[in-house]
Order: C-alpha cells, then sequence, then structure tokens
C-alpha cells in the first residue's frame, strides 16, 4: 500500500484491478477510450470514453472492511457531467 495524496491511499489490487479491467476494454472495444483513476487509460478513436475506479473504496479494502466495489461505465465523449 502506498499514498498517492496525504489520505488517498494506493494498493496493488487497485492496480492489478484497474489492468485487468483495461485489457479486456481494450480487447473488446479496441477504440473507445479509457479514463482510468490509476492512469492506465489510453485515448480512443470512436465516440465512445470508459470511466474506470477499480477498487472504489480502498480504504475500507485495506482494511478488510466489505464495503467497497469496482466502479465503470461508459459513455459518449460529448457527454457533459453536471454535479450538484
Amino acid at each position: 500500500m502506498e499514498y498517492k495524496e496525504e489520505v488517498d491511499i494506493v494498493t496493488e489490487a487497485d492496480r492489478a484491478s484497474e489492468a485487468l479491467i483495461v485489457s479486456r476494454l481494450r480487447k473488446y472495444f479496441p477504440d473507445h477510450a479509457v479514463l482510468a483513476e490509476e492512469g492506465s487509460g489510453y485515448s480512443g478513436t470512436s465516440g465512445y470514453r470508459w470511466y474506470i475506479d477499480p477498487l472504489d473504496g480502498t480504504t475500507n479494502f485495506a482494511h478488510s472492511f466489505p464495503m467497497f466495489l469496482c466502479l465503470y461505465g461508459a459513455g459518449k465523449k460529448t457527454m457533459r457531467w453536471c454535479w450538484e
């Protein structure tokens, strides 16, 4: 386990999960872009982008608290996100 920022940890499980997800997306959707939290994403030529958080709840995972998940989704690159 290491720290990305003062309170933001990253584990080997984060990296392994992201590597697996990104490799599968590259295999099945080679022209889609991927934006991945740990940085292994890439640009694509289609109008679609995948958003990956390989281990949402890393702190829980690192402390063996069973409340974590793999979070991913796809959308059109032109899609605008609105957070309130």
